[in-house]
Parts: structure tokens; C-alpha cells; sequence
């Protein structure tokens, strides 16, 4: 990773490694990824591969959802990292139930202005 930003914990669920604990590792720059790393740091998959995004927070819900923020980058000549106004986003990634492959990247919350940090707290009854 060239500039890590944010570090997430996630317990495999699949066929592959059950019950591994593995790393989730968001970058901006300078390519926006979220790679997973296995417990000796060792790099083993992009999740998120470069492209239009730009992860900042990430955070993995009890069901085992990648849940990550999108800061909204926008193209500027004078600045590598301009926040667009409502162009930031909250995305979730869901894994294969059978081989624990990564899904693609659904919008759960569009028009947020620079969203950098994720949390997610459980449910109380």
C-alpha cells in the first residue's frame, strides 16, 4: 500500500480459509483500493480494485459486510485531492457466501460531502 487510510478486521465466512482472520486496507492514493491482507500482513486480494473510487473509512458489520466511505475526489489541475460538494458516497460490499469472493460495490447513500471515517456500532435489543 502506498498511503493507507483506514484498517478493518474481517473474519472470512466462505469455503476458502473459515473463520480466517484477515485485513481490510483502504488507500486513496495513488489509486483508490481497499486490499485484504491475511493475519502475517502478507497481501492475498483487492477487494475494491482502482477505478472510480476513492476509500477512505471502512468498517465490517456483524454479518460481514464491507461497509466504505467514498470521499468524492474530483479532477483538479492545481490539487491531486479536491472534494467534490455531494459527490462523496457510502458504499457496502457483500462476499459470496460459498467462495468468499468479493461482490461488487452497491451505493447505499449517495450526495455526502466528504465522508472520510466509517464506524458501525451493534444492535441493542
Amino acid at each position: 500500500m502506498f498511503l493507507p487510510l483506514s484498517v478493518a478486521r474481517r473474519d472470512t465466512r466462505g469455503l476458502v480459509a473459515p473463520g480466517e482472520k484477515r485485513w481490510l486496507v483502504s488507500q486513496v492514493a495513488p489509486l483508490g483500493t481497499v486490499n485484504e491482507y491475511d493475519a502475517n500482513g502478507e497481501f492475498v486480494r483487492l477487494i475494491v480494485p482502482p477505478g472510480k473510487y476513492n476509500p477512505a473509512g471502512i468498517a465490517v458489520g456483524s454479518d460481514g459486510t464491507m461497509y466504505f466511505a467514498d470521499l468524492g475526489l474530483r479532477p483538479d489541475p492545481e490539487s491531486i485531492f479536491t472534494p467534490g460538494d455531494d459527490l462523496g458516497a457510502l458504499y457496502s460490499v457483500r462476499f459470496d457466501p460459498g467462495t468468499d469472493a468479493p461482490l461488487a460495490p452497491l451505493l447505499v447513500q449517495p450526495f455526502l460531502d466528504f465522508p472520510e471515517g466509517m464506524g458501525i456500532f451493534p444492535a441493542i435489543p
